[in-house]
């Protein structure tokens, strides 16, 4: 399998913030699937407006990631991630649910076969693990309701009190990253995101995608949301209609 090592957090936004475009001054042939490599945290990095930063705590470091498509290198786009000059366009972003420690290299490379393996299993087993999302599967299991606060809003974080029967007990970690637990997937419209439950905040470990939800939903403080569960790990988190509360 072929990688991109990428400078944090530029490899983040890929699976967090939308990232379709990885910048680059030289061009590859190479098309089809890409494992994105995290390396160091670049200094005074400048993300698109309206993407919040993501918690130095939430960036993995000298780790393959995820694995993206890569569809096409082009010299112009009107992504709001393209800077050039060229720009390699990225599809089907697919977060590892655990990152794979690995040295990285310079342009296009290839993974050593051992961790290309391990990357292979574990896409492998989410994709078998999968729950289809659709408006019927979202509404036929358990749901329940959540209240966004203007906290909520400003701190990228959702209060799951109300939720918390619906995460199995192995996924509820400790408070530092150090205790995290076995993660959850939650399917929204600002992706899929793979993450524990901070059992103590009860919040979700991972928070800066939410950030991008409200935005994508225009979330304001007192809408609530829908947490749908579709299976043990398998989560859908979509906007209920503001009608409903009124």
């Amino acid at each position: 399998m072929k990688a991109i090592s990428i400078r944090q957090p530029w490899a983040w936004a890929i699976f967090h913030a939308g990232k379709d475009i990885e910048n680059r001054s030289w061009s590859t042939s190479h098309r089809g699937a890409l494992a994105i490599h995290a390396t160091s945290l670049e200094r005074g990095y400048a993300l698109p407006p309206g993407v919040a930063a993501p918690p130095l705590d939430e960036l993995t470091f000298r780790a393959v990631i995820g694995v993206v498509e890569i569809v096409d290198v082009v010299n112009r786009s009107d992504s709001v991630w393209f800077r050039g000059p060229r720009g390699l366009v990225l599809r089907r972003p697919r977060l590892l649910p655990r990152p794979i420690p690995c040295r990285g290299d310079l342009h296009v490379w290839q993974l050593p076969a051992a961790v290309a393996r391990a990357v292979a299993a574990q896409l492998k087993a989410a994709e078998t693990h999968a729950a289809p999302v659709t408006a019927t599967s979202a509404g036929a299991r358990e749901v329940r309701t959540l209240r966004v606060t203007q906290g909520n809003l400003d701190n990228h974080h959702l209060y799951l009190t109300a939720a918390m029967d619906l995460f199995p007990a192995d996924s509820l970690g400790g408070s530092n990253r150090q205790g995290a637990a076995r993660p959850v997937r939650v399917h929204c419209n600002a992706g899929t995101i793979e993450t524990d439950i901070v059992q103590a905040r009860r919040m979700f470990r991972r928070r800066a995608w939410l950030g991008r939800f409200f935005a994508l939903n225009r979330v304001r403080a007192g809408d609530h949301v829908l947490l749908a569960r579709l299976g043990p790990y398998d989560f859908h988190l979509s906007v209920e209609s503001r009608q409903q509360h009124r």
